[in-house]
């Protein structure tokens, strides 16, 4: 009887040890799976936070060829005049077309960049089409003296300048400058007579866009193309999302200051 006393004990011992072990293993396993969880709801709620305070990058864009979309330029300033005792200046004129970039997020877009993807031309005569592939090329933010990125502030904007008219014909040179003229004193057969034989004008129209051309890349300083174009453009961020939008572009010699333009994007980030 003693053995068999011994037996139960030892069976009952053995049962209190397991049943020990199970236990401590499944509060062990609890408190792991505890902290799994709560790191995990830690690691959502972190992601929640910076999705929702995330930078939201829009567009704005106006084809009324009205400001601020819509800009007339004094470009390539001439060296001054000396006139009357005053230095006139004498510029070519021009046009700049740009774009509006809103951050309608809770948190700075940093360092935002637009590039220039390709160009397509559409032939006027056949309807072909060819197209310029541009290695991604930086395009300059208004303003900025280069071609850096730039931060954008929550409920702010930048403008990107995109395309861009000069007229460096005499005649235009000419009644661009004549009313400032006028205010020194100027006679117009004079003024006609510097602009002609002193600064020589190229009698070139032409549009091109804000991209660097300071060195050789294959990329035109100056385009000629008469008719419909469309240029591919992409602006990142470190922390937005990108966007892809194009601009649809119809330009002409004898109306070289009224392009048409459209801004067309898949991305749906477009103000109306």
């Amino acid at each position: 009887m003693s053995e068999d006393f011994n037996f139960w004990i030892w069976v009952y011992n053995n049962f209190l040890s397991v049943v020990g072990n199970f236990f401590v293993t499944y509060a062990t396993a609890l408190a792991a799976v505890g902290s799994l969880s709560a790191a995990l709801i830690a690691l959502y709620l972190g992601d929640f936070k910076k999705r929702f305070e995330k930078p939201v990058l829009k567009l704005s864009f106006k084809s009324n060829n009205e400001y601020p979309y819509f800009q007339k330029l004094a470009f390539n300033p001439y060296l001054p005049v000396r006139f009357a005792g005053n230095d006139f200046q004498i510029s070519t004129p021009g046009i700049n077309v740009r774009l509006k970039v809103n951050n309608y997020g809770k948190s700075t877009a940093k360092k935002v960049q637009a590039r220039v993807d390709k160009i397509c031309f559409k032939n006027p005569n056949t309807g072909e089409v060819f197209t310029r592939y541009y290695h991604p090329t930086v395009i300059k933010w208004s303003g900025n003296k280069n071609w850096q990125s730039v931060d954008i502030v929550p409920n702010s904007h930048f403008f990107l300048d995109i395309f861009l008219v000069k007229n460096e014909t005499a005649q235009e040179i000419f009644w661009f400058n004549n009313k400032k003229s006028a205010g020194y004193g100027m006679d117009e057969t004079i003024l006609k007579d510097i602009i002609r034989d002193r600064f020589l004008p190229s009698e070139d129209i032409f549009w091109s866009l804000w991209v660097d051309t300071s060195y050789l890349r294959g990329i035109p300083e100056k385009y000629f193309f008469d008719g419909d174009i469309i240029v591919y453009f992409t602006i990142n961020a470190e922390n937005a999302n990108p966007i892809n939008f194009e601009f649809h572009i119809s330009w002409h010699h004898e109306k070289w200051d009224c392009p048409s333009i459209n801004i067309i994007s898949k991305n749906k980030v477009i103000d109306e």
